[in-house]
């Protein structure tokens, strides 16, 4: 939030000033923008809204995150998701990464390197190791890999997105919070910390209120009661 707030030189209480810099790339289909954006020209192709990110350039900008913002590339932020970890959303094609802009493209996994701070390096490892467990004993999972360039860094294939031949189809999704009518500070079980007076409160997103949602959201849901079921047992 910060980083986006001063690349784009908005508050970072203006949020609709933020949802209309990041709007472009969100999770899911939904895209935002002014009504009076000028129009695409036609005879731009998609090729010439992608820029090549190289792992030269890409671990100078991981070596320089004391200093620069890993988000912000080419003067803008290049991505809309949230979380801890420093990370970018880049297309991958045929090997190579890209940062893409444009109505016709859009990102296709999620790059993380090791945070900075030495007590967190292995994240990246941690990751890999947590997805694959998952895979493992039958959950649905994201691709993902491990990359050292040299610096490690994982890749996450992001779900939200499918290649077509042309374009980047983009699939609506939303998350625990929005799914269950919850704002995002809820977005823990016990939300007012583990504390003495606040950790018997239990009113954030929990696997019970997900799992009962099934029943009520779900077009399948005796296919997505044995998945919540499988994930309830290995959370445990």
């Amino acid at each position: 939030m910060d980083d986006a707030a001063l690349v784009n030189k908005v508050s970072k209480a203006n949020l609709m000033g933020l949802l209309i810099a990041l709007g472009q790339e969100t999770a899911g289909a939904l895209t935002i923008s002014l009504a009076d954006r000028p129009a695409q020209p036609e005879h731009e192709t998609a090729a010439s809204s992608m820029r090549l990110l190289s792992q030269e350039e890409l671990s100078a900008r991981i070596s320089s995150r004391p200093h620069d913002a890993f988000t912000a590339w080419d003067g803008k932020v290049r991505l809309s998701i949230a979380g801890h970890q420093d990370k970018i959303a880049v297309l991958e094609k045929r090997g190579h990464w890209y940062l893409v802009d444009g109505d016709q493209l859009a990102s296709t996994h999620i790059l993380k390197p090791d945070p900075i701070q030495s007590r967190l390096q292995g994240m990246t490892i941690n990751e890999f190791a947590c997805m694959n467990l998952a895979k493992a004993v039958g959950l649905p999972t994201a691709e993902t890999s491990i990359e050292w360039i040299p610096e490690p860094i994982v890749l996450i294939r992001r779900f939200d997105r499918v290649i077509q031949t042309d374009y980047i189809q983009r699939l609506h999704c939303i998350d625990g919070c929005q799914a269950l009518g919850l704002g995002v500070s809820m977005k823990y079980e016990r939300p007012y910390g583990d504390g003495r007076d606040g950790r018997h409160i239990r009113d954030g997103a929990s696997l019970p209120k997900l799992f009962a949602l099934v029943d009520q959201a779900s077009s399948k849901p005796a296919v997505d009661r044995n998945r919540t079921g499988r994930v309830h047992y290995v959370g445990l």
